[in-house]
């Protein structure tokens, strides 16, 4: 149920984005975000259980289909009408799509997700928790603000390259943006003493925000970048994105190797993992830039 949501509101979502119903949007992931993680608190309380955990983020999911569905009924019949020719004739041509994004996406999140079972491997159970709290806090802007800006850029820039043959307008104002926002942010969590998390939430955040600490730097980097890679699609560079998302998991996998073969501390590996992702977001920022002024591609 949870996969097959996730598949009509990735449609739906691409949908409003197209007709700019960026408040429908916002709206709507604010209050599935709430619904996931304020039930399952007061239902901890009370009876806690698997079943807490999984039915609230299962309905929170379908929560809102509806009102993300209203927009396109309003172009119901238009679809419907639309030859299978027409289909086929889209799908030649967006062929990258399913063959190299749908890679680069899973490879993705398995670069980010293997850290967590590396940590695991290397150290203890406790380090993990700790490291999932510092990185569930530096996800935050990420999935507040980063990812919204991500639909716009997408949006704003598939126009003007549409119009233009290229979106360095769009990429420059949304580079801009994110930069004034990431900078403040990246050096307030840096400077931040990790005895003021243990101040406000506990003795044992104390640990967490030294983790914090050390991968801001690259959670600030990524914060700017994200987004950004919208544009290998919009220049039809997926190849170039599967072998940035393949650079990732590197970033992953070598610093576990190096980490497990000199028995190095927690600390070190998560700083070898903040220096070699920043320069791999680093390097590709620039590959991004060189795409939004190119020229459209046949």
């Amino acid at each position: 149920v949870i996969l097959l949501s996730f598949g009509i509101i990735n449609v739906l979502t691409a949908y409003n984005n197209r007709l700019r119903e960026y408040k429908t949007l916002s709206l709507f992931q604010v209050i599935r975000s709430a619904f996931q993680n304020i039930i399952p608190v007061i239902w901890g309380y009370i009876n806690p259980n698997v079943l807490g955990l999984l039915l609230p983020y299962t309905f929170g999911q379908i929560l809102g289909v509806n009102y993300q569905f209203d927009p396109l009924k309003k172009h119901a019949q238009e679809i419907i009408k639309v030859k299978w020719k027409s289909l086929y004739k889209v799908a030649k041509i967006h062929y990258r799509q399913p063959l190299l994004s749908s890679p680069a996406l899973f490879v993705n999140t398995f670069s980010y997700t293997s850290i967590t079972i590396f940590v695991e491997l290397l150290f203890d159970m406790s380090i993990v928790g700790f490291y999932s709290i510092s990185t569930r806090l530096l996800g935050l802007p990420l999935n507040l603000v980063s990812g919204n800006v991500l639909r716009v850029f997408f949006e704003e820039a598939s126009r003007e390259f549409y119009q233009t043959g290229d979106y360095f307008k769009a990429f420059t104002k949304t580079v801009k943006f994110l930069i004034f926002i990431a900078i403040p942010m990246t050096v307030t969590l840096m400077i931040i003493p990790s005895k003021f998390y243990g101040l406000f939430f506990g003795e044992e955040w104390i640990i967490a925000g030294q983790y914090i600490q050390i991968l801001a730097p690259m959670f600030g980097i990524r914060f700017i970048v994200s987004p950004l890679t919208a544009g290998f699609q919009i220049s039809k560079r997926q190849k170039s994105e599967l072998f940035f998302q393949i650079l990732l998991l590197i970033t992953s996998v070598l610093p576990f190797i190096i980490t497990k073969v000199f028995l190095l501390p927690v600390t070190s590996f998560l700083m070898l993992i903040t220096i070699s992702k920043s320069i791999v977001y680093v390097f590709f920022f620039f590959i991004l830039l060189k795409f939004s002024r190119n020229l459209r591609t046949k």
